[in-house]
C-alpha cells in the first residue's frame, strides 16, 4: 500500500496500518511533500515499512535533485545501500579510503540513484533554517486560510488536531456549480493579473501514455476527477510576504465576482 502524504498533510496511518496488518501487506509511503510532517506525535519517516522523501529544487528542503529513504529494516536498508550504486557490494564504499582496498564486486543488477556528497551537502546546511521556513510556511497557510474565511466558492485545505502539517503546498479547491467560468479558467484570468497558479496533480487517467497502455477513462475515476476539474496551487514559498498572500486573494476573490453564480 502507497500512502501519499500529499502536500504535507500525512494520510490515516491508523487505518492504513491496519488494513496492511490484516492482509499482510506492507507500507510504502510516498513522503515526497512530508519531510518534517507527523501524525500523532510521530514523525513520518518513522513508521513502518518504508518512506521516499524528494529533495527537488522545489521541496521544503532541497538538494537540487536526489531523495532519501528511511526504513527501521537492516536488511532494506542495506539492499538500498547497495542497489542506489550499481548493485556494489558495500566494502566499495570504502575502496577510496586510506585503509581501503581497489577490488569490489557487483552483487546484483543495481542502478545510478545515489545523492552526490555535493549535493547532500546543500541539503544538509537547511536543516539549520528548517524550523524557521516551515514556522514560515504554516504562517502563510494561516493568512491565506483567514483571508478565504466566508469565501463560500473556495474550500481551505483540510488539516486535523492529530498531525503535524509541512505545508510544501497550498491546495484550495473552487466549487464549479457556484461560478459561471471553469477551474481552468479561473487559472487563465489569474495568470491575466499577474499571479500564476499550479494544479497538482494531473490524474494518471488523463496522460496519453496510461489511457492508451492501460486503457484508463476518467469516468473509472469519478471522485478524482471531480477533484482534479477543482484544484488549484496558489503561490507559496517560505518567505512569501503578507501582503503578497492578501494581494492573491485580492484578485482570485474579484475573480470569483466577477464570475459567481446569481
Amino acid at each position: 500500500i502507497m500512502p501519499v502524504h500529499i502536500a504535507g498533510l500525512p494520510c490515516e496511518l491508523r487505518s492504513l496500518s491496519k488494513l496492511a496488518r490484516s492482509h499482510k501487506l506492507r507500507l510504502v509511503h510516498d513522503a515526497a511533500h512530508a519531510i518534517g510532517a507527523e501524525y500523532r506525535g510521530r514523525k513520518i519517516g518513522a513508521f513502518p515499512d518504508i518512506a521516499s522523501f524528494s529533495f527537488y529544487a522545489t521541496k521544503n528542503i532541497t538538494t537540487g535533485e536526489g531523495g532519501m529513504v528511511t526504513t527501521s529494516n537492516k536488511k532494506w536498508a542495506d539492499d538500498v545501500r547497495v542497489l542506489s550504486l550499481h548493485g556494489m557490494d558495500r566494502q566499495a564504499w570504502r575502496r577510496y579510503q586510506k585503509s581501503g582496498s581497489w577490488y569490489y564486486e557487483i552483487k546484483t543488477l543495481g542502478y545510478k540513484y545515489n545523492l552526490a556528497d555535493l549535493n547532500a551537502s546543500v541539503g544538509l546546511a537547511q536543516f539549520e533554517e528548517f524550523d524557521r521556513m516551515q514556522n514560515q510556511r504554516a504562517s502563510a497557510a494561516l493568512l491565506y486560510d483567514e483571508l478565504f474565511d466566508n469565501v463560500d466558492e473556495v474550500a481551505i485545505p483540510p488539516r486535523n488536531d492529530h498531525s503535524v502539517h509541512a505545508w510544501h503546498l497550498y491546495i484550495i479547491r473552487v466549487d464549479p456549480r457556484r461560478l459561471t467560468i471553469s477551474r481552468d479558467e479561473v487559472i487563465q484570468r489569474m495568470a491575466k493579473a499577474g499571479v500564476g497558479c499550479g494544479v497538482h496533480f494531473i490524474p494518471v487517467f488523463r496522460h496519453p501514455y496510461y489511457r492508451k497502455r492501460y486503457g484508463l477513462k476518467s469516468h473509472d475515476f469519478p471522485h478524482t476527477r471531480k477533484l482534479y476539474e477543482q484544484v488549484i496551487t496558489l503561490p507559496f514559498f517560505p518567505g512569501i510576504r503578507k501582503s503578497e498572500v492578501a494581494e492573491v486573494v485580492r484578485r482570485l476573490k474579484k475573480i470569483i465576482h466577477t464570475h459567481r453564480r446569481r
